[in-house]
This record gives structure tokens, sequence and C-alpha cells, in this order.
């Protein structure tokens, strides 16, 4: 979504609109704090990989921050800044986050399907896996269709013996995002517990060459190579 231009009062209503401020990068940036935010959560939800959902979780939280400091009333930002952190990896910035979103956007009904993602994923953080199934199904039910809730709910599927709901939630999340390390990890796993080593071995050697930092998907690979051999 384009960010709508905005003119200093002081510039003629010929001229092109001026910059007001800057991004993430450094960038300048002619439309609304919340309109960068809202766009740039859109494309951290919508990111094929992984690296680049982080890199719109940066511009996701920075768009947030300015947009809380400098607005009377901020409802959505909180919640946006929240999903940025949990994406970053910052558990406890987004719990303190989402508290308040809770507080602001109780009464929103478009934002109940959000609240539930976030809350799911901070359950899932804390192994409670019958809770975060219990949000994350409210979630997608409410229409919430993002790779990232699909991924989140095929692993509390998992957790709680649902494997075949499991399959079809990653298989969401993929139809989605075909290039998240994340989901493709987590898939490859299940089938490796259902014993089919060949699905497993094809999914998580596509985790690992989109993820080649990362040493739990290495180690699992050779898991299922050693599987394979036996």
């Amino acid at each position: 979504r384009s960010p709508s231009p905005r003119r200093s009062p002081l510039q003629p209503a010929s001229a092109a609109p001026l910059p007001f401020w800057t991004n993430a990068e450094g960038g300048y940036v002619t439309g609304s704090l919340l309109a960068y935010a809202d766009h740039a959560c859109e494309r951290m939800m919508a990111a094929e990989a992984d690296t680049e959902r982080t890199l719109w979780a940066s511009h996701l939280a920075f768009g947030a921050t300015r947009a809380l400091a400098v607005s009377i009333d901020p409802t959505w930002p909180w919640l946006w800044r929240a999903l940025a952190w949990q994406t970053t990896g910052d558990a406890q910035a987004a719990a303190r986050d989402l508290v308040q979103a809770e507080d602001v956007l109780a009464d929103d009904a478009r934002a109940r399907p959000w609240l539930d993602f976030a809350h799911g994923h901070a359950e899932l953080l804390k192994e409670r896996f019958g809770p975060a199934r219990t949000r994350l199904e409210a979630a997608v039910a409410a229409g919430l269709d993002a790779a990232p809730c699909w991924a989140d709910l095929g692993l509390a599927r998992a957790m709680n013996g649902d494997r075949s709901g499991a399959r079809l939630a990653f298989d969401r999340a993929l139809a989605l995002t075909p290039q998240s390390a994340v989901a493709l990890h987590n898939r490859g796993m299940l089938s490796l517990q259902e014993g089919d080593t060949p699905t497993a071995l094809a999914d998580l050697r596509r985790a690992a060459a989109l993820a080649p930092h990362d040493e739990q998907v290495g180690r699992d690979v050779q898991k299922a190579k050693l599987m394979a051999r036996e």
C-alpha cells in the first residue's frame, strides 16, 4: 500500500511533496508514519523468505516506535511493534507491547485475530502448546491467512498430537511463502517422526539451504541422513 503524500503548509500546492521523516535505512519517506508501519507489517507477514521477514520487522519496529512517539492516541502501533519484536526475537519487549495493545484495541474487532496470533506465538515460546493452539485456531478461523500464523499453528497442532492438522497448516504456510526455512524445517521434522525419511530429508535440505547458519537445522539434516542409511 503506497503511503499518502504530505506537504509542508508553506509549500505551493503545485510543488512535489517534501520528505518529512526517514525510514529505518535512512531513506526519505513522504507518507504518514501509520501508513509506513502498516505497509511494513503487510510486507513482513507476506515475506517470501525468513531473512526478508526479519528485514521488514526492523522497518516495522522503527515505524511503529516513531508513530508511538508522535501520536496523540496510539492504538495499532502497539500491536505492530509487538509483532515486530516477536519476529526479531525480543520476547520481553513483545510481551510489554502486547499488554498495551490489548488495552487500546480491546474493542476493535479487526484487531482480534492479530492479537490472537501474537498471543499464540507467545504461548508457543513458553511451550504452552494447548493455549497456543486455541489462540492460533481462533486467528485463522477469523480469517488471518498469513504464513507465520499457519506455521505457528502447525507447530502447536503437532505438539498437541494432531499430525494431520499440523501438516495441513505447514502446507498452507509454504503455499504462501515457499522459502520459509522455519516451516520447511518443522514440516520435515514432522515427516521424520512419521517415518517418511525421503520426504523429511527433502524439506530439511531445503531449509538448510535457506538457513545455512542455523545449527539445529544442520543437525536435523544429519539425523535424517543417518535414519535414511539405517
